[in-house]
């Protein structure tokens, strides 16, 4: 009895050990490959940024008022 729950048990974690250590390598080649992806929509992202500044110029509309 004691031979039955034993085998069952060292089963389980062997089976489990090689899952984990397989699963990382390529979920970490993954994300690897997306870090440098999101570098280039951060240069994107300064773009935009200067198109925020271009809409204040229109506050040439309130000289025209005092006008």
């Amino acid at each position: 009895m004691n031979l039955q729950p034993q085998t069952t048990f060292n089963l389980q974690p062997s089976t489990k050990q090689p899952s984990t250590p397989n699963n990382l390598q390529p979920n970490n080649l993954q994300p690897s490959t997306k870090q440098p992806s999101t570098k280039q929509p951060s240069t994107f992202n300064l773009q935009p940024s200067t198109k925020q500044p271009s809409t204040k110029q229109p506050a040439n509309k309130q000289p025209d008022k005092n006008s």
